[in-house]
């Protein structure tokens, strides 16, 4: 009797741990609930190993639209309430989730969704700030230290992120409330810089040589050291870099049109894309296969791929999709969805890294994130002249 009392207990046990165990296998849920007199669309996925969910949340005609990357075990329904704020034309909520943690406070102006960002300046939204004590804004400073050739904004740099402005020889290295320069190379790089980010790491593939690329430099921002190593496989010098996935970079050999994967952690290189095999890209996010004669038409760049849409480019990141029109940045959801950003007029350069948008303006280097809005991040007179592939963020 006691044997069979045992095995009824193991098979409830199983049948306790059954939802847990499920879980860790889904990539992806979208469902939809009702909470706070509010309709909740919940959408969780998984990029390059972090975990997202993906909300709309509507009442009456309004629909707020926002993002939150957090782990919450591939759970649904992760929020627990929804507060709400007017004044005047503005109204916010505030979502609490089952962590009992905030998200970012999203606001409407004239019933249209603006970011935090754009109503910095709004009385009716200053208002609402002192009622959500619940909510902590960021506190921009726009004070500078100058270091060497440059002004930094080092107390606007989240402390999950690093700034880095290549400078010929070496990076400077802009981190939260720290700055610091890190020599490379003995001889000056100016064009055709092949550089990139693995994590928060700084990654330079030597390109000076006109025999072609066969040394490849890192900088570890754990240990604050520099390393190298020789690719066993010679690079072209019209070799380019696709992208970064699962910490592996993509590089392209146009001339011999092969794909390769490099791993710095082994300091090796895997040739991943031929004619026979065809070639990696992401196209909307997903891992798309290419034919020779496709993937060769352009660069294949897995982010800050722009495509045009009615003469408008737009950059697809993170299931959404960025532009530029008449000076303001939007952004755009699945469901046609826009928010409104901020605004830059005369800009010289745009693009998204790690999930946030930088944007060059003349000498100063600018960066958006929802929570920490838009950001002066350095200034430095060299980028007037020279930009391609000279600044990187890591995170």
């Amino acid at each position: 009797m006691k044997k069979y009392w045992y095995y009824i207990v193991l098979i409830l046990f199983c049948i306790l741990l059954l939802p847990s165990f499920i879980r860790l296998f889904h990539k992806n849920h979208l469902i939809q609930y009702n909470l706070s007199k509010y309709k909740v669309e919940e959408e969780f996925f998984i990029e390059e190993k972090d975990h997202y969910y993906h909300f709309n949340i509507t009442k009456d005609k309004n629909t707020y639209s926002f993002s939150v990357q957090n782990n919450f075990s591939r759970k649904k329904k992760v929020l627990s309430n929804i507060l709400e704020y007017r004044e005047g034309n503005v109204s916010c909520i505030l979502p609490i989730t089952k962590k009992k943690s905030t998200v970012n406070l999203v606001c409407l102006k004239d019933s249209k969704q603006v970011s935090n960002a754009l109503l910095e300046d709004n009385s009716n939204y200053q208002k609402i700030l002192t009622k959500a004590k619940e909510y902590i804004p960021y506190d921009r400073n726009d004070s500078y230290e100058t270091y060497d050739q440059l002004d930094a904004y080092s107390n606007n740099i989240a402390p999950d992120e690093i700034f880095y402005i290549w400078n010929y020889k070496g990076v400077y290295i802009l981190e939260n409330n720290k700055i610091s320069y890190q020599k490379v190379l003995d001889y000056d790089l100016y064009e055709n810089i092949m550089a990139t980010t693995v994590g928060k790491n700084y990654v330079l593939f030597d390109n000076s040589s006109v025999d072609g690329i066969d040394t490849v430099y890192c900088y570890n921002a754990k240990n604050k050291k520099v390393y190298d190593f020789k690719l066993d496989i010679k690079l072209e010098k019209d070799s380019y870099i696709n992208g970064v996935r699962d910490n592996f970079i993509y590089v392209t050999d146009k001339r011999k049109k092969i794909q390769y994967k490099v791993d710095i952690v082994k300091g090796s290189i895997e040739e991943v894309g031929t004619e026979e095999n065809f070639y990696i890209t992401y196209i909307n996010g997903e891992r798309t296969l290419l034919n020779k004669s496709d993937f060769f038409m352009k660069n294949q760049l897995f982010d800050n791929d722009p495509k045009e849409i009615n003469n408008e480019f737009y950059i697809y990141d993170n299931r959404y999709d960025y532009y530029y029109k008449n000076s303001m940045f939007q952004r755009m959801d699945s469901k046609k969805h826009n928010v409104s950003l901020f605004e830059m007029d005369d800009i010289t350069e745009w693009g998204i890294q790690n999930h946030e948008i930088l944007v060059l303006k003349e000498d100063t280097l600018y960066a958006y994130h929802d929570y920490y809005g838009l950001r002066k991040i350095v200034r430095y007179r060299e980028l007037i002249y020279n930009y391609s592939n000279i600044y990187k963020l890591g995170r």
